[in-house]
């Protein structure tokens, strides 16, 4: 029997098996919310809690393993997300990508949200500032991804920006995603970078795709709505207002989250003239190079009034007579 393309009942039982032992029996299957290469199924077991199992078919999927250390990381630090049961990657003998991990309690904030008290969303909101702050207390020496790799990294943060963004604009500049007077504005944004990153503060640990989606969220016994979870990270040691801004950009967070996060880590007065704008542009940039072009019109806004900063009063004094 086939569930999705070549995913069958009986890969899905045996991945089971092997993972977690001969013994269980599988009892249903539900598709869930996943990303654009790879399925994401709930897989119901009898006797027993069900688990979440992400598979690729006929694909080495190496952001599984990546995927797998950075929960364990982040489970070992204390952070809600999920165990993790078993990771392989496709070979001839198995030719499908899977990770296998434990089932999180709960819903996305996304499909809660607009559902709940505004004081049940501040209480979600101060409890997911307390979780971000526990992640960007975690630095390093350098700035580098995240894997099981031991990269070295590098002290450059400049370096470090463009190795992340570059290959992206480049996909979206070669493949003309944008219109010419837009991407005549983001290649004029880039070349300023050096002035732009510019800060004091250290790598600090970002989850990396921090939204409304890949949070859970639940009731406590006592009726308070909290962080369940959070999914999918993509961690990186890099700047912690890359994260902030990421976080208002999809409009994940209220002012209530600030307000607990600031009483650790207050903005800096360049986030909130121009770096946040900058920070919104590149993963504008990546949502048009994987979604298309509805992302096009609000990175014209982003980019046009960012500009407009670094043209003004703030931005000159601030950044141009640099």
């Amino acid at each position: 029997m086939s569930l999705t393309g070549d995913i069958s009942w009986a890969i899905l039982h045996d991945i089971l098996k092997d993972s977690l032992g001969r013994s269980l029996e599988l009892e249903g299957v539900k598709s869930l919310h996943g990303g654009s290469m790879s399925t994401t199924l709930l897989l119901e077991i009898k006797g027993r809690q069900p688990v979440v199992c992400k598979i690729a078919p006929h694909m080495v999927m190496s952001q599984y393993e990546y995927e797998a250390y950075q929960l364990n990381l982040l489970r070992d630090w204390g952070l809600p997300v999920p165990e993790v049961y078993a990771c392989s990657l496709a070979s001839l003998e198995r030719p499908h990508s899977y990770l296998l991990m434990q089932h999180m309690p709960g819903r996305s904030l996304a499909e809660v949200r607009e559902n709940i008290s505004r004081d049940d969303l501040n209480h979600i909101q101060m409890h997911l500032a307390e979780i971000v702050i526990a992640l960007h207390s975690r630095t390093s020496l350098t700035y580098k991804r995240v894997n099981d790799g031991g990269e070295q990294g590098t002290s450059d943060y400049v370096r470090f920006f463009h190795e992340i963004y570059d290959p992206i604009l480049d996909d979206v500049v070669s493949m003309k995603m944008i219109e010419p007077g837009l991407r005549r504005r983001i290649l004029s944004i880039h070349g300023k970078l050096p002035r732009l990153l510019e800060h004091a503060d250290r790598p600090r640990l970002i989850h990396g795709d921090l939204w409304s989606s890949n949070l859970l969220v639940d009731v406590d016994r006592q009726g308070k709505w909290w962080v369940s979870a959070i999914l999918d990270p993509n961690c990186r040691y890099s700047h912690n207002e890359l994260e902030l801004a990421y976080l208002e950009l999809f409009k994940t967070v209220t002012p209530a989250f600030f307000r607990v996060y600031q009483q650790t880590y207050p903005l800096s007065e360049e986030y909130r003239l121009w770096r946040r704008d900058l920070y919104m542009v590149y993963p504008l940039l990546n949502h048009i190079r994987l979604f298309g072009k509805q992302y096009a019109r609000p990175l014209a806004v982003v980019a046009e009034r960012l500009v407009k900063t670094l043209r003004g009063r703030h931005g000159r004094a601030a950044v141009l007579s640099r």
